[in-house]
């Protein structure tokens, strides 16, 4: 789960919870702390030469206020998870969030993000750019939280016509196979505005052996 480590939306860990059971997982929590904006230049001394090193200027009041809020928030997280019994792991990752996140990715069987989880000062959308950067870049799957969550209905599966799409579908079925019994829609969008006949028997073949209630 990625968390800003200053603005933790709690209700993502609704949906995290309920993922977290679903798979028998442990959540760990991911908290980006951006220090691009704090850096201060400091000169250091090494092997009698100095240098000039870019660091966080932890003397500040904002800093110290931050590693408050920071620090609130684990234990936050810790006290959601305690509360729902689930297992959990804090990873505190400070520099740049989106290469510290695509690094933990590549570590993870899954990614959690929040939509509007971004390190701009200025509102740049839902998702957002960070978001974006994420879901494009990341080394493994990535599921955006919903703002509200109560359980899961139907699941949507989108195809056209590429390994990469049917590859995504099979992730998704390996990573949950709890939600066998989910009702399957899908999607297909293409310029004849219909299905093949081939590629519509073969996915639904290959569905078949993991769920029972299948539409497209």
């Amino acid at each position: 789960m990625a968390v800003d480590a200053i603005s933790m939306d709690e209700s993502a860990l609704v949906f995290v919870s309920f993922l977290a059971r679903l798979t028998k997982s442990t959540i760990t929590g991911v908290f980006l702390e951006n220090l691009e904006n704090e850096d201060r230049p400091v000169l250091k001394h090494m092997n009698g030469l100095a240098y000039v090193n870019w660091e966080a200027d932890e003397t500040s009041e904002n800093h110290q206020y931050k590693t408050a809020l920071i620090e609130k928030n684990i234990s936050l997280f810790k006290e959601g998870c305690a509360k729902r019994q689930m297992t959990c792991m804090v990873n505190r990752d400070r520099g740049v969030p989106l290469y510290e996140l695509i690094n933990e990715s590549r570590f993870a069987d899954l990614l959690v993000i929040d939509a509007d989880t971004s390190f701009k000062k200025s509102y740049d959308g839902t998702p957002s750019e960070f978001v974006k950067d994420i879901q494009s870049k990341a080394e493994c799957p990535v599921i955006i939280a919903p703002e509200r969550f109560e359980g899961v209905d139907e699941i949507v599966f989108t195809y056209h016509g590429t390994s990469s799409s049917m590859f995504a579908i099979k992730q998704f079925t390996y990573l949950f196979p709890g939600l066998q019994d989910k009702k399957i829609s899908v999607i297909q969008v293409n310029k004849e505005g219909q299905w093949h006949d081939t590629d519509k028997y073969k996915i639904k073949e290959w569905l078949k052996e993991h769920y029972s209630d299948i539409s497209f």
